[in-house]
């Protein structure tokens, strides 16, 4: 599609992909020249150590089980909206999608707050009837719970879309062959939706792996919360970097794992048919109260619950006059750096974009993999990572809002990157080719035709950043200036101190901008959340 530049040209972009390159892998080297300075005796001593076992085999075991009941979540979700006659379907769909915008360390804290042992919602209506104290709500338990439910929408928007296309043909073909419903969805039906459920599962376990704030309010021992704890409060931070290593190498594992079984699946899709064969809906009949009750239940959990338990909380200090005024400085913050950082990954990908169409071959496709490789990364890691860097080779960095800037841009240009790359594949060539032959630059080409076709692209990706910086904790908590905080870092510390009514207000605040935001993308591109299911 694109004319090849000059060499001069070529070699810009080349210089400038290497750089984007070193930045991204710069965490994962310097995490490993790091670690290498534990002594092997204690590096052997930590491997077999039955402390890192149990820390292995817990966050293993919570990414296995984050990913089962996302699926026990997803899949009648997906067959409820796609395939049935649903009432108030449109809604739903949408409602199934948001709690994306709602950060899990939020669903921690209203779990905490609802049904703490202690002094919450809940044990506090049982207090009449002799309740002193609840079951306890922490460990491995309430962490699943809270991860499933708001992390189950990167498995569901998948499958939602696989649904979408699947041909019914298909299904009825293996019923005219003497199949019951059940043999013909496993035999036919749920082959097609595999590579779907194998996507959206990768992406649910690499979040879970991720995850700081909802493990750490919840007090269990994942990888993330250990190492955090070691860098806090340990005197030799050499082991904090080891952790972390062992956590990158265990997401390399997965996503390579992920690889090979996409590989020996190979690539199934549907033919295209007709969209009133796609469209073709189940009628529930009688079931269409439990189906309603179900959707419900999954809105009040991930939705409502949040929402109704922080403004509890807020109206209790309210009235007891405990409660802070309006987080104007935090929401300022948050609003300033997701900007800020959105403007740099949008700035960044596009050049990177255009290499990497420049160059279809070898050097652009490593390009585009070594881009992803920092937003599979968890946050944690990433901001320790250049937390050691900034302290050991570049001191002027240190606890400056440009290295929070590079470690959001580290974690987040795929998000930007993505919808570029794929936007300037899309455009026709022929409108290059018209222009130059009329004795148009490349720069002028650029800004008058090639700008304004990916627009929208554009946008789609700066949303998906700004919103991703709004939620992120580990990386804002450790690179974040002296005296600096965000709606996510306040949040944190509220519900570390128990203020659970500072906490709530700082809780509402966040979910009501981000869903802002998403409403008003919605608004204007009904199809915006089908279309972008990073």
């Amino acid at each position: 599609m694109w004319k090849r530049f000059d060499v001069s040209w070529w070699t810009l972009g080349a210089i400038f992909s290497l750089g984007v390159a070193v930045l991204i892998l710069a965490p994962v080297f310097y995490l490993s020249v790091r670690a290498l300075g534990v002594s092997p005796a204690v590096i052997a001593e930590t491997i077999t150590s039955p402390e890192t076992a149990r820390v292995l085999l817990n966050s293993v075991g919570l990414a296995v089980a984050v990913v089962i009941f996302s699926s026990f979540l997803s899949f009648p979700l997906a067959i409820l909206i796609t395939k049935t006659d649903l009432r108030f379907r449109r809604f739903w769909e949408v409602a199934a999608a948001m709690p994306l915008v709602v950060p899990s360390y939020i669903g921690a804290f209203a779990l905490i707050a609802f049904a703490g042992p202690r002094g919450s919602i809940l044990q506090r209506w049982l207090a009449p009837l002799g309740v002193t104290e609840l079951p306890s709500i922490y460990g491995w338990g309430g962490a699943v719970i809270v991860i499933t439910l708001f992390t189950y929408p990167f498995l569901y928007l998948p499958l939602n879309a696989a649904f979408k296309s699947l041909d019914p043909r298909m299904f009825e073909a293996a019923r005219t062959l003497g199949k019951n419903k059940l043999t013909a969805f496993f035999k036919v039906v749920f082959p097609y939706l595999v590579p779907a459920l194998g996507a959206g599962s990768l992406l649910v376990a690499l979040y879970t792996l991720s995850d700081f704030g909802a493990v750490s309010l919840l007090q269990f021992d994942s990888f993330t919360r250990v190492i955090y704890v070691e860098y806090r409060f340990s005197f030799d931070r050499h082991l904090a970097a080891f952790y972390s290593l062992l956590l990158v190498v265990l997401t390399l594992f997965i996503l390579l794992l992920e690889n090979w079984f996409r590989n020996q699946l190979g690539s199934r899709r549907t033919a295209d048919v007709d969209a009133r064969l796609k469209t073709e809906r189940y009628s529930l009949g009688l079931l269409q109260i439990p189906a309603q009750l179900f959707m419900s239940l999954i809105f009040s959990l991930t939705i409502l619950l949040p929402v109704a338990v922080s403004g509890y909380w807020v109206w209790r200090g309210y009235f007891s006059g405990m409660l802070p005024g309006f987080p104007w400085q935090a929401t300022v913050n948050s609003l300033g750096v997701a900007l800020l950082a959105g403007i740099v990954c949008l700035l960044i990908s596009l050049p990177l974009a255009y290499f990497i169409n420049l160059n279809s071959g070898g050097l652009g496709k490593l390009t585009d993999r070594l881009a992803y490789i920092g937003y599979a990364l968890p946050g944690l890691v990433v901001g320790l990572a250049l937390i050691f860097l900034s302290i050991s080779h570049f001191p002027l960095l240190y606890q400056t809002f440009a290295l929070l800037i590079i470690g959001y841009t580290i974690r987040f240009l795929p998000l930007q990157l993505e919808p570029t790359v794929n936007s300037l594949a899309n455009l026709n060539r022929r409108l290059f080719e018209a222009a130059r032959t009329l004795g148009r630059g490349e720069i002028l080409i650029f800004s008058k035709i090639v700008l304004p076709l990916i627009r929208a692209s554009l946008l789609s990706g700066l949303v998906l950043v700004f919103l991703s910086t709004m939620k992120e904790l580990p990386a804002t908590l450790l690179l974040r200036p002296t005296g600096f905080n965000t709606l996510a870092t306040r949040i944190w510390e509220s519900t570390e101190e128990a203020f659970f009514a500072r906490a709530g207000l700082h809780g509402l605040v966040l979910i009501g901008v981000t869903l802002l935001v998403v409403g008003i993308i919605f608004y204007l591109n009904p199809d915006f959340i089908e279309e972008e299911k990073v």
